[in-house]
C-alpha cells in the first residue's frame, strides 16, 4: 500500500506516492533525484546520508519516510 507524502525540499515542493517502509534517504535520491545525501554504512553511523531538516541535522539511512515526516512534525517548529 502506498501513502501519499508532500515536502519542501531546497524550496521545492514535491509530492509522491511512496511505500510506508521506504527510507528517507531512497526518497531523496531516487524518487526526487537529489544525489547529494549518499549511502556510506547502512546503519546511519557514519553521517554520510546527515541531511538538514529546518536547520537540525536527521540522519536519513535510519528512518523510513512516514517515522521521518512523524519524527519532524514532533520535532519541527510548524511554519506559518
Amino acid at each position: 500500500m502506498k501513502l501519499p507524502v508532500k515536502m519542501t525540499i531546497n524550496g521545492q515542493s514535491v509530492s509522491h506516492e511512496v511505500e510506508p517502509r521506504l527510507l528517507l534517504v531512497h526518497y531523496i535520491r531516487e524518487t526526487v533525484g537529489l544525489t547529494g545525501t549518499h549511502v556510506g554504512c547502512d546503519t546511519s553511523q557514519c553521517g554520510a546520508c546527515t541531511i538538514l531538516m529546518d536547520g537540525q541535522a536527521v540522519k536519513t539511512g535510519y528512518h523510513n519516510i512516514v517515522k521521518a515526516i512523524e519524527w519532524a512534525a514532533e520535532h519541527m517548529p510548524a511554519k506559518k
